[in-house]
């Protein structure tokens, strides 16, 4: 289907973004609105339109599949030129910037990417040298506990686009503000909250709110522009609950805000938690700055390098900067609200700060974020507003998906969002519109009087539709979590289901590298006359399916060590049946 076809197929608001070319623009698409052929088509147009080269128009999608699908559309409109564009997940492109300007990385070596093993090593190596002080430092079993804490925390970090001396500089702020505040805190729950309470808190809001506003300067700190101070959250959370309170004439919501901002110190007092949080914190970013060092003298990078080190190279060379504005003349970003900080801040370093009006579109919905836990931000979506100085918006609210009483359905859950845009856009409107046929299609809402019974009530529904003709390939399971999925997995096997579950495995997580670690730091400990580490690992490891020790065997083994006094490596080496495995460890 050529351009001129598919454009005449398209509905207002999708022609009217197709259309605008120049400038910056929001695209908020609800799903099933047709966002992808908005996206393929208004590439098409500006190739059309003007002389852009195909290869100075960049397009960046969340992931790999959204990058093949926008290439192969673009292919069918434009043809062989589909495959100059750049298109891109922010990962892959920023490994491509990095290998076409190698000389700004890495000190121009030829880094590597750093496997989870080596990580694990370079972090364990990190906190070995910490003071035993260091609240990080702790260790059970001779293991360090915080390991797998502080590689999440470090790539939140980097999907933050913050740099260690930019962290210590948001702590720095956060420990002023609470120095400030402290008191005040104090002495509001000094004594039991009653109607008093709400007299003394609401102006508390009033005195953060006049700290936040003082210069940057003043406050000897000055935070990353994508940083919200601190003292603005207190003063919102604390104005909100104060005005709540009065307007119930209830202390309940001062006692929400108390619950969820504060805890005791060893003095009984109130405090809140972010300052007793903010030691860690610290050690944590110094953990952080010394994990950044050992990669690059290494010459290795971890996956959110691949954006950070983009972002840190245009930010420290104006020139690359510069030309990578230059080359990249119109940018269009998909699943906008599934975007982190980090990527909004490479996004900001590729449009210049000298052009009022650069022309970047980016297609979103705070109703359909799903990558929080990866960092991603709703608000980027306000910042990017904020940033372009109001940019053009344009709803996309022509449903070609769904039947109306599921769009109906969807949107009396989701409009309980206090945030959402709908209520801070005025006059903003994204109720969809169904396109779709409703035949056949509902929703149902049913309650089981257990977990176990919702489960084995949902594979013999599945079971049933087989049975009454449904393909199995038209039958999905939807859940929050991964271990939902795994726990439903008997049910549908007892009704003899067989399904196709694709997840991403983290290795260090799998049973058979699990108990050869369990082995390998057995064997470490026994070596090193650690006696005490080996018997704390040994129960765990006898009981593993692999060795075929039965349960009963197991108990007796552990009754014996515990009536002797013994070890349990001196019990398996007077036990028949444990006394080959025990010599085999030694």
């Amino acid at each position: 289907m050529d351009f001129n076809t598919r454009y005449a197929k398209l509905n207002d608001n999708q022609r009217q973004a197709v259309d605008y070319i120049h400038g910056s623009l929001l695209v908020i698409a609800g799903p099933g609105t047709g966002k992808t052929e908005l996206l393929s088509m208004r590439t098409a147009q500006i190739m059309k339109q003007t002389d852009t080269l195909p290869n100075s128009i960049l397009c960046l999608t969340f992931t790999e599949s959204g990058a093949t699908n926008m290439r192969q559309r673009l292919r069918q409109i434009i043809g062989e030129d589909a495959y100059k564009i750049a298109i891109h997940t922010f990962h892959s492109f920023g490994t491509e910037i990095i290998n076409q300007h190698r000389e700004y990385f890495f000190r121009g070596a030829d880094a590597q990417p750093v496997d989870e093993l080596t990580q694990y090593q370079i972090i364990s190596g990190i906190l070995e040298d910490l003071d035993w002080r260091n609240p990080l430092s702790t260790k059970n079993n001779g293991e360090f506990v915080y390991i797998k804490e502080l590689i999440r925390i470090i790539s939140e970090f980097k999907q933050s686009g913050l740099t260690p001396s930019e962290l210590r500089a948001i702590i720095k702020d956060n420990q002023n503000t609470i120095a400030e505040i402290a008191p005040d805190i104090q002495q509001v729950f000094s004594a039991k909250i009653s109607k008093k309470t709400i007299e003394m808190f609401a102006p508390i809001a009033e005195k953060i709110a006049n700290l936040a506003a003082k210069n940057p300067d003043e406050k000897n700190s000055k935070l990353p522009a994508s940083i919200t101070p601190y003292a603005n959250v207190l003063a919102l959370s604390i104005a909100h609950a104060a005005q709540e309170a009065i307007d119930e004439n209830s202390t309940k919501p001062l006692t929400a805000w108390k619950n969820k901002w504060c805890e005791k110190n060893a003095n009984g007092e109130f405090v809140l938690k972010d300052f007793t949080a903010a030691e860690k914190l610290s050690a944590a970013i110094d953990v952080y700055e010394k994990y950044v060092n050992t990669l690059s003298e290494r010459s290795l990078f971890d996956y959110d390098d691949m954006i950070l080190s983009v972002i840190q190279a245009c930010e420290s060379h104006p020139e690359l900067r510069a030309n990578l504005q230059e080359q990249f003349q119109f940018i269009m970003v998909d699943e906008f609200q599934d975007t982190n900080l980090a990527q909004l801040r490479l996004l900001f370093n590729l449009t210049s700060e000298n052009d009022d009006n650069p022309n970047i579109m980016v297609v979103g919905d705070d109703d359909q974020a799903i990558f929080s836990f990866q960092g991603a931000d709703v608000g980027n979506i306000q910042h990017f507003r904020q940033h372009y100085h109001d940019p053009k918006i344009i709803v996309l609210t022509d449903n070609y998906r769904s039947a109306e009483n599921i769009l109906s359905s969807a949107r009396d859950v989701i409009a309980q969002g206090a945030d959402r845009l709908e209520n801070t856009i005025d006059g903003l409107s994204k109720q969809l519109t169904a396109h779709a046929n409703s035949e056949g299609s509902k929703v149902e809402i049913q309650e089981f009087s257990s977990v176990s019974e919702e489960r084995a009530g949902i594979a013999k529904q599945i079971a049933e539709l087989i049975k009454n003709g449904e393909k199995p390939e038209n039958i999905t399971i939807i859940a929050r979590h991964h271990k939902e999925l795994i726990e439903i997995l008997p049910h549908l096997y007892k009704e003899n289901l067989f399904v196709n579950y694709e997840r991403h495995d983290d290795i260090l997580e799998q049973d058979i590298i699990q108990i050869l670690d369990k082995l390998a730091r057995t064997v470490v400990a026994i070596s090193q006359n650690n006696l005490d580490v080996a018997n704390s690992l040994l129960p765990e490891i006898t009981a593993h399916p692999a060795f075929g020790f039965s349960a009963l065997d197991i108990w007796k083994l552990s009754l014996q060590a515990y009536k002797n006094r013994q070890l349990w490596l001196e019990s398996m080496l007077a036990n028949s049946v444990f006394k080959e495995f025990a010599e085999w460890l030694l």
